[in-house]
């Protein structure tokens, strides 16, 4: 037992006699990381996919027919009202596919139901207003102009900036008579989460 207290006092001894000279190391932080959510890294996971985006789209402008026999032609009011979806190749890729389905209406007594996809572009931009973008959308074309039954085609361009326009090309069959038609519609698309 004496050989054990022995023990204990020199241990406290010499604890005491090195508590001035014991220095706790002390623990370097490492610099804070700064981590960008728009680079691709573990990160790029969490940013949400834009690659389909539902689309609504209307339109009103002039339509305009050469003279034939079977119609004056003219000039006339047409309206058009479609929704699809605006799907992009990749994240961050300015290309993709612009798909629509709706109603076109034009004072030449036309009620038409329109379906078509086509290959979009657009521009890199934080303002989905003032950003540019093009689309190239041919639709099929069916309902009835003047009463009667028709069926056709119609090839659209349609601009997504400052200034939006679609300028298009329709050709309808009518008992077995092409029908061409040029329009010229100010537009206004919306693409949900479109940034």
């Amino acid at each position: 037992m004496i050989r054990t207290l022995a023990c204990v006092a020199v241990v406290v001894a010499a604890s005491r006699a090195n508590a001035d000279t014991i220095q706790p190391a002390s623990a370097e932080m490492p610099a804070p990381r700064v981590i960008h959510e728009d680079t691709p890294g573990p990160i790029y996971y969490r940013i949400p996919s834009d690659l389909v985006r539902p689309l609504i789209r209307d339109s009103v402008g002039m339509a305009m027919r050469p003279t034939t026999m079977d119609h004056p032609g003219g000039v006339a009011f047409t309206f058009d009202i479609v929704a699809g979806a605006a799907i992009q190749f990749g994240r961050g890729s300015p290309w993709g596919l612009w798909s629509e389905a709706g109603y076109s209406y034009s004072r030449f007594h036309d009620h038409l139901a329109v379906l078509g996809i086509g290959p979009s572009w657009r521009s890199d931009g934080a303002d989905p207003i003032t950003t540019p973008g093009l689309a190239l959308i041919p639709h099929i074309v069916a309902g009835t102009i003047d009463g009667r039954d028709a069926v056709g085609v119609r090839t659209s361009l349609v601009g997504r900036s400052w200034l939006p326009l679609e300028v298009a090309h329709q050709v309808m069959v009518v008992d077995g008579r092409a029908v061409h038609e040029v329009q010229l519609l100010l537009t206004f698309p919306a693409v949900v989460g479109d940034t």
